[in-house]
């Protein structure tokens, strides 16, 4: 019984100290993604960001955060429909 006990209790701290590590986190629920990273020099980069629908080009110097560019994420069935309506001419 006492050994149940003990194997219980390290699968309970084993999911404790895996939830505080963080690695039991779900990948879906991530409101903010980092979609690209380019390197421009040794200290600037500029990173590509998606949060919830909408995309953000950040520049990233050692004294600051700039913003670039915005624009809403498209839905890939969205696009698929237009560039359809597009070229389905009437005939």
């Amino acid at each position: 019984m006492l050994s149940l006990l003990l194997v219980v209790g390290l699968i309970l701290a084993a999911a404790w100290v895996a939830r505080r590590g963080g690695l039991l986190r779900n990948q879906n629920q991530q409101r903010i993604k980092i979609l690209d990273n380019r390197r421009l020099g040794p200290r600037s980069s500029v990173a590509l960001i998606r949060i919830d629908e909408r995309e953000i080009l950040i520049g990233i110097t050692p004294q600051q955060i700039s913003l670039l560019h915005t624009q809403a994420s498209a839905s890939p069935e969205a696009d698929f429909q237009t560039h359809l309506d597009q070229h389905r001419a009437p005939r």
